[in-house]
């Protein structure tokens, strides 16, 4: 299989953990420019977002989600939809829309200017960020042990990303029980691996309302490919990982 990306879309991060704690080893990822029309990009996806993943059969699967629901199907263990089915997917919404603004923002950033942070849809976009995150940090996903479910994946996903992208903005509310998630979860390769290019997460600055300070010098990830053996459940160990390279988005 090949997986289609870029180094910090928050999609393509969730389909790479999904399919690392699913124990998939034999995919090979391929970085994509999804501004430059790339026609590799437009081949897998006419609608040139990431991520894309072909399957060996041949299939172009799009859409993070989608992806998810596909190893859900073809490799059932480990589930990645929790005890609780129905409140995991509660909080992977409220987490995707979280990312959903963020990038949004970020585009409209790329069409006009900065100043589109405090256009009437900026703030708006804002609002979705501050809201969601503050509905997770109300009710977080639980974690014990093992894979973490879909839930946890996309809240932490959500979180990074917006610390990523945002790690000086003043309007970040305070999440300490997302920080406590985070740092319970920071462990797993799948997790510190897969952080978007450009800087490790900032650890919360507890003297203010909940910002991070700046990121640290960055730390790019190892060059590898991975397997996915259906027929066998998942190491133990930390599976090996996928090959990256330089992106921007």
């Amino acid at each position: 299989m090949k997986l289609l990306l870029n180094t910090t879309s928050p999609y393509a991060r969730i389909a790479r953990i999904a399919l690392e704690e699913k124990g998939c080893t034999d995919v090979v990822t391929e970085v994509v420019d999804p501004w430059a029309d790339d026609p590799r990009l437009l081949e897998a996806n006419t609608a040139a977002r990431v991520p894309a993943l072909l399957t060996d059969d041949g299939q172009r699967l799009t859409e993070s989600l989608l992806i998810v629901l596909w190893l859900e199907s073809e490799r059932p263990s480990p589930s990645l939809l929790g005890a609780d089915k129905t409140a995991t997917i509660a909080r992977a919404g409220v987490a995707m829309g979280v990312i959903d603004a963020a990038v949004h923002t970020l585009i409209g950033r790329k069409i006009t200017d900065a100043s589109f942070d405090e256009s009437p849809v900026g703030l708006r976009r804002r609002r979705s960020i501050v809201q969601g995150l503050r509905r997770l940090e109300a009710d977080p996903p639980a974690y014990v042990s093992g894979p973490p479910d879909l839930g946890v994946i996309a809240t932490l996903v959500a979180l990074d990303y917006v610390r990523f992208r945002f790690a000086n903005a003043t309007w970040m509310p305070a999440v300490p029980r997302l920080d406590q998630l985070a740092a319970r979860l920071a462990p797993r390769a799948a997790f510190e691996r897969r952080r978007p290019r450009g800087g490790r997460r900032p650890a919360p600055d507890r003297r203010a309302r909940g910002t991070p300070p700046r990121a640290k010098s960055p730390r790019g990830p190892p060059s590898s490919s991975a397997r996915c053996d259906a027929s066998r459940p998942p190491s133990r160990s930390s599976p090996r990982p996928m090959s990256t390279a330089t992106a921007t988005a």
